[in-house]
C-alpha cells in the first residue's frame, strides 16, 4: 500500500488517498513477471542511476532515463499523461482499482479534436480534455467515469523523464519536477513517495 499526495497546477488541486489494487494484468503491458535480479536494492544500482534523489525505489533501474516530449492533464479524480516517446497514455486514478492504467494513444492527426455534443454535459469549472486524452475519455466509460472531467481548459506540455525499474515499475516526471512512482505487481502508485 501507498499514500499518495497529488498536487495539480492550482492550489485546489490538492488530493490525498490510498493507493493499492491487485494486479490488473491485461490493459498494462508492463505487468510481467519481475527479472530475477529485481531484488538489488536502490542504493546499490552503481552502473545505471535513477534520474531522482528524493526517495529509493525497491529495484535498480532497467535503463537509463528517457527524456522526451510529453503532455500533463489533471481531472476531477486522477491524472492522464501522454510521453512521445513510446505514444501511450498513462493515467493514473485516485481511488478505486486498478489505480493506474496504460492505453495506445488513440488520436490520428487531422481528427476532431473534440466532440461538441459534449459541451452541454460539462459542469461548471471542468472541462472536456482534447485530442488523444479525449479520444480515450469520450471512447472508454470506464475511464471517463473514474476520472470525471478536466480541471484545467488545456493539457500542459513538458518534457518529462521516464525510467523503468527491473521489478516492472515505471517512474514519470510530473511537470513540477516530482516523480509519478507507478509500482509493478499491486499496481499502486504515488506521487513523490517517500521511503
Amino acid at each position: 500500500q501507498f499514500v499518495f499526495s497529488g498536487q495539480g497546477q492550482s492550489s485546489n488541486a490538492e488530493a490525498t488517498s490510498v493507493a493499492a489494487g491487485p494486479n490488473i494484468g491485461g490493459d498494462n503491458p508492463f505487468i510481467q513477471p519481475p527479472p530475477r535480479d529485481a531484488s538489488i536494492a536502490a542504493q546499490n544500482c552503481t552502473s545505471i542511476p535513477w534520474w531522482f534523489d528524493d526517495f529509493s525505489p525497491d529495484s535498480c533501474p532497467q535503463e537509463e532515463p528517457i527524456t522526451g516530449q510529453g503532455v500533463f492533464q489533471r481531472f476531477e479524480h486522477g491524472y492522464m499523461i501522454w510521453t512521445g516517446y513510446d505514444d501511450r497514455i498513462y493515467i493514473m486514478y485516485v481511488g478505486g482499482d486498478p489505480t493506474w492504467q496504460v492505453f495506445d494513444d488513440p488520436y490520428q492527426e487531422g481528427a476532431q479534436e473534440q466532440d461538441p455534443n459534449w459541451a452541454e454535459q460539462r459542469p461548471s469549472e471542468s472541462f472536456q480534455p482534447r485530442r488523444g486524452f479525449g479520444t480515450l475519455w469520450r471512447d472508454r466509460p470506464d475511464v471517463r467515469d473514474r476520472l470525471g472531467w478536466s480541471m484545467e481548459q488545456y493539457e500542459a506540455i513538458y518534457t518529462p523523464r521516464f525510467q523503468r525499474g527491473l521489478d516492472g515499475s515505471i517512474t514519470i516526471e510530473h511537470t513540477s519536477g516530482t516523480v509519478f512512482y507507478l509500482q509493478h505487481r499491486e499496481a499502486a502508485w504515488a506521487l513523490n513517495p517517500y521511503p
